[in-house]
């Protein structure tokens, strides 16, 4: 799950991608296929699920990987600017996350199966993934903006 500073860029990003495409949220809700809800409960700042960014990034026109940039505060259209290695390794990171989610999603068959200690072992294990490789993206992104900062190319 992103941080909350993570969320509210998120959240950021998606409002200025919906008043780019001149959508209101029941119109990037319709094109998400989700409820105005959870459109209301991404520009609030509130979780999002992979499933949900995957949608929303499809829904913005957004390029594979550009809800990372946007929960690092950029524009996610700045995406086809960065250097192919980077993307490489955003796309790495992505599979892998998606990897650790549907573990995730398995920790109450280690409860039927193991009980709850083991549960709880997992889903800590899990989570400290989750959030190294939300930290890796976050550092990923950092530098190469620092990188085109310091080379004076403009990434946003």
């Amino acid at each position: 799950m992103a941080g909350e500073g993570q969320s509210r860029n998120l959240a950021d990003q998606v409002i200025s991608g919906r008043a780019r495409e001149g959508l209101e949220q029941a119109d990037l809700a319709d094109r998400m296929g989700v409820s105005l809800k959870t459109v209301q409960r991404i520009e609030a700042g509130k979780p999002v699920s992979p499933t949900t960014l995957s949608k929303l990034g499809d829904a913005l026109h957004w390029p594979t990987g550009g809800y990372r940039v946007a929960m690092a505060g950029r524009d996610p259209l700045s995406v086809s600017r960065l250097a192919p290695e980077v993307l490489a390794a955003l796309q790495r990171i992505a599979a892998r996350q998606t990897e650790v989610h549907r573990k995730i999603s398995l920790v109450p068959d280690v409860y039927d199966q193991f009980g709850s200690e083991a549960a709880r072992a997992a889903l800590t294990k899990l989570s400290t993934e989750a959030a190294a490789l939300s930290a890796e993206t976050a550092d990923l992104l950092a530098s190469q903006l620092s990188d085109s900062a310091d080379e004076g190319t403009e990434v946003s």
